[in-house]
């Protein structure tokens, strides 16, 4: 079978990302050919990439002609769709929906599950004057980014453009759920949990007595690592490792600072830099604020051998 894979890989490399490289390489094992049409957040540079950017979010006609390209010249059997923003655009759908191919519809985030309901819970706690940062959360954004790309779908969806799609794939049954309770039918959606990352069977390695904490992912207000550092305060003498970056990193750097804690800001790291660093870890944290879809690092800490310590928020449990 032919498949097309089609995504717009973010700034930052995240789970989705990670997902997508996955499923094409276990396509490809599996016999399949997979042809790829990717486009790449780090390719917008300087103020005219990004304004061209901001004007292709609606339609981006660039996108709308290479799609329908790629269709005619490859003819694929079936088209699998990630994350189309904000590059490629939702005219994507557009010309899918034109040529009549099956389509799968795989679901990382919330925004294909937002409702105007969400803008105007926003809107409210805009205008009330309360925590807007935990409205968002509540909602599934974690940036205005994704109230504009939301917003977007919301639109989207509200003309049809959706309609055509076979089928919806969650990583988790919360985010069947939200999905079913956006108005998409339950016998459109299906949960598939993500695939493990790594075929390797992860050999552990302990080199001290201590406990070591180890944390993985983006540092920003949605994922919580302030509440990890406050949590452990004066009392925890282990080592703390941290591997990620983002806006957070001075205020957690601070926070560590003030508990005296032993923390190491690796920095990011990639995926199998990541394992490395979980095989020597006795537990990985992940104490988000937000409702994640699904957590990869979670499965990649049990394949090292790590204990999981999770919040019981959205598709993590």
């Amino acid at each position: 079978m032919k498949i097309l894979i089609i995504h717009n890989f973010y700034s930052n490399t995240g789970g989705e990302d990670l997902r997508v490289i996955k499923t094409s390489e276990i396509l490809r094992d599996s016999g399949h050919t997979v042809v790829e049409c990717y486009r790449r957040s780090a390719e917008t540079r300087g103020v005219v990439d990004l304004f061209r950017a901001f004007l292709g979010l609606f339609f981006s006609y660039q996108s709308f002609v290479e799609v329908k390209k790629i269709i005619q010249r490859e003819k694929p059997d079936v088209v699998v769709v990630f994350n189309v923003f904000p590059l490629l655009s939702p005219s994507v759908y557009m010309a899918l929906k034109i040529s009549k191919i099956p389509t799968i519809q795989m679901v990382a985030n919330f925004r294909l599950a937002h409702t105007v309901k969400d803008i105007f819970r926003i809107a409210g706690a805009a205008a009330s004057g309360k925590n807007l940062g935990q409205a968002f959360l509540d909602c599934g954004y974690c940036s205005i980014n994704d109230v504009i790309y939301g917003s977007i779908a919301i639109l989207y969806k509200s003309l049809g453009a959706f309609s055509f799609l076979s089928c919806y794939i969650t990583p988790s049954e919360f985010m069947r759920q939200r999905l079913i309770e956006s108005g998409i039918s339950r016998f459109a959606v299906e949960a598939i949990v993500n695939p493990l990352l790594s075929y390797k069977r992860q050999v552990r390695f302990k080199k001290n007595k201590k406990y070591d904490i180890n944390f993985s992912g983006r540092l920003s207000y949605e994922k919580g690592v302030d509440v990890l550092l406050s949590s452990l305060g004066h009392d925890f003498d282990g080592k703390i490792v941290i591997i990620g970056d983002g806006p957070e990193r001075k205020k957690l750097e601070d926070i560590a600072t003030t508990y005296k804690l032993s923390v190491n800001f690796l920095g990011k790291k990639t995926h199998s830099e990541t394992l490395r660093y979980l095989r020597s870890a006795d537990i990985c944290i992940v104490p988000s604020r937000w409702q994640e879809p699904f957590g990869n690092i979670i499965l990649d800490a049990m394949s090292s051998g790590a204990l999981v310590i999770a919040a019981d928020i959205g598709g993590i449990p």
